[in-house]
């Protein structure tokens, strides 16, 4: 099973990606979904949402209220 780290470094690393161009963004938002499936499958429980919000900020918080303040901030 993965842990949380696994998620977080995953997302860390899609984050990274640069993203100057079109092709970039598509290959970002693909390798999200890819891992999406990938970590769902391993876990049921998988927040999609934090993850895909991890991939684009590279925030990870502990719970909804921070993401969204954050979010809305």
């Amino acid at each position: 099973m993965m842990t949380k780290k696994d998620y977080i470094r995953a997302a860390a690393i899609i984050q990274s990606f640069d993203t100057t161009d079109v092709t970039a963004r598509v290959i970002k938002r693909e390798a999200a979904d890819a891992f999406v499936e990938f970590f769902r499958g391993d876990n049921p429980s998988f927040d999609v949402e934090r993850f895909r919000a991890a991939c684009e900020t590279g925030l990870v918080t502990r719970d909804r209220k921070s993401f969204d303040k954050r979010k809305s901030g």
